[in-house]
């Protein structure tokens, strides 16, 4: 059996994977997704604008925008499993500080800083992890890690509005770092599939090292060595040593070679410096058609979700009611994304078309609340949100990979993570503050509806752009072969 065979992809601790990613990320993006109830406690606490309290999320969002693709640089380097781990420690002590409650920059330093570096080091090497344990079933996969913030926002909005009525605003925050810490535990399932290769090699060894290296010296003795069948020696950590026909050596010479039991990349050898914004990918047209239609859905999407308890509080909804709406919201995401991820994988409507019309509906949600003041149509409409939501962010590194491939994902993702961040940190408290100056909230939700209905429709025309992007790569094939 050769060592890719035995790489589990698709099956064994593929699914182990996907069970940590999921829990990673329930902690993640549950906690995100209720931070507007947060945001009123800190308002009534530190008598506030709308516009200071929201830099809390807001400065968390920077953090993440910029520390989210050097946490993927640092995964591929030093292993995704180190990088999450010391993120979800860092995560723990800010957001353990933070509920001293000194001050509101007290909490925005030490709670926003804490929980962006923890996020960042956790969802984007989620996502690359899942990419390199699956093939076949990548869809599916990415819906069942990324169900893990559905059923965080499902399970923690009522349980913080639970733990606020019960311990407070401090002990609340002290609970919730402490619930953070647990993706320490949960980062040490990220083991390295490289790691798989290695132990192939040495399994190998054991059974082939004699015959081959007799095999070896007998041609040798009788100088029948075939030159033109390239071999290459192998070390296994145990110190064997056996041979295997080079069949990927053009491409070993382009991407790494295997000394000492470990795989070395090349691009291991570069500064990682180099290698945190690599903004060359936007040279492709597609690359960045897709980080424009993402920042415009995102904006609208995630924002809208900060405000949405605000929103409604002032509607006459108690706080209860809230969280349920927020519960309802995780149900509904739920839901998009297993449902998409097994549409997804029959091929039968292609997969950024699911997307934008998704990103679409998204907006028109956002919408229909303007006009309503009944806590059960509220509901209907937290429930539709979350569906289309959750569809929508199952898409996103699945489509991602469908435009650009599986080598450019990480380099892509990595600047979407960062546009992304970046307009979500400066939008919060500009929302806030549009907010504090027209006394209503209708304006943010004007904005947020809107942008995603700009973001899908432009997603429609993929098409479009992906011939532009092949032309593109026609002339540059064609430059490299006239200079070569």
């Amino acid at each position: 059996m050769t060592s890719k065979s035995r790489l589990p992809i698709d099956r064994g601790w593929a699914w182990v994977i996907v069970g940590a990613s999921f829990m990673n990320i329930f902690c993640m993006v549950g906690l995100a997704k209720s931070f507007g109830i947060l945001v009123e406690q800190f308002i009534e606490t530190f008598h506030i604008s709308t516009a200071l309290a929201t830099m809390v999320i807001s400065v968390s969002g920077i953090i993440y925008a910029f520390a989210a693709p050097i946490s993927i640089i640092l995964g591929e380097h030093f292993t995704a499993r180190a990088v999450v781990m010391i993120g979800g420690v860092v995560a723990f002590i800010g957001m353990s500080i933070s509920s001293l409650l000194l001050s509101i920059g007290f909490v925005i330093g030490f709670l926003g800083i804490g929980f962006g570096i923890g996020n960042a080091t956790l969802y984007g090497n989620s996502l690359v992890m899942v990419g390199n344990y699956f093939k076949k079933r990548r869809t599916l996969a990415n819906g069942l890690a990324l169900a893990g913030a559905s059923i965080g926002q499902f399970t923690l909005p009522p349980f913080i509005q639970f733990l606020l009525d019960t311990y407070g605003l401090n002990g609340t925050l002290l609970l919730l770092g402490a619930l953070y810490f647990h993706v320490t535990l949960f980062g040490s399932l990220f083991r390295p599939i490289k790691g798989y290769e290695t132990k192939s090699c040495e399994n190998d060894s054991k059974i082939q090292e004699e015959t081959e290296l007799q095999t070896f010296i007998k041609s040798i003795s009788k100088e029948e060595v075939n030159y033109d069948v390239k071999l290459r020696a192998l070390m296994a950590s145990t110190g064997s040593i056996f041979l295997e026909e080079d069949t990927e050596a053009t491409q070993l010479n382009d991407t790494g070679v295997i000394q000492n039991g470990h795989v070395h990349d090349a691009s291991e050898r570069k500064n990682i410096c180099r290698k945190l914004f690599d903004f060359s990918v936007l040279r492709r047209p597609v690359s960045i058609f897709y980080v424009i239609c993402s920042f415009l859905a995102f904006f609208g999407y995630f924002n809208f979700i900060l405000f949405l308890p605000l929103h409604v509080k002032d509607k006459g909804i108690d706080k209860y009611e809230k969280a349920l709406m927020l519960s309802i919201c995780g149900i509904g995401d739920l839901l998009g994304r297993i449902g998409s991820g097994i549409l997804g994988d029959l091929n039968v409507i292609q997969r950024y078309k699911i997307k934008a019309v998704s990103v679409i509906l998204i907006g028109v949600v956002i919408l229909c609340f303007l006009p309503v003041n009944n806590f059960i149509v509220m509901s209907v409409l937290s429930g539709f949100y979350g569906f289309f939501g959750g569809v929508y962010v199952n898409y996103m590194s699945v489509v991602l990979i469908d435009f650009v491939g599986l080598k450019l994902m990480p380099k892509v993702l990595a600047l979407i993570l960062l546009i992304q961040g970046c307009g979500a940190a400066a939008g919060q408290p500009f929302l806030g503050w549009l907010r504090d100056i027209t006394g209503t909230f209708n304006i943010v939700i004007y904005i947020c509806g809107i942008t995603p209905l700009i973001g899908g429709t432009l997603l429609l025309f993929y098409p479009l752009v992906k011939k532009r992007d092949d032309i593109a790569q026609l002339h540059t094939t064609a430059k490299y072969d006239i200079s070569s």
